[in-house]
């Protein structure tokens, strides 16, 4: 998730947006800002925070939710005009 960290922030630059410092901040501003649902990110977030195990079914689908969300906001940063 750090990789992904980086790049929000970026994107939250192109849109003059505030710049935050904390991780759960910049996901949730980008998640704001693009009116895209990155909820999986911030557990993946807490989970390595707090060192909580997950059960691959539950890793599985948080997986799959971080693919379909990148996705959804790699078409809306690809029509955005700057």
């Amino acid at each position: 998730i750090s990789s992904f960290i980086p790049i929000f922030r970026g994107l939250l630059f192109l849109k003059d947006e505030e710049l935050p410092h904390s991780k759960q901040v910049v996901i949730e501003q980008v998640s704001k800002c693009f009116e895209i649902d990155l909820n999986a990110f911030q557990r993946i977030v807490t989970v390595k925070h707090t060192g909580e195990k997950l059960k691959l079914d539950e890793f599985k689908g948080i997986f799959a939710a971080c693919y379909d969300h990148l996705t959804k906001l790699i078409e809306v940063v690809d029509a955005l005009e700057i």
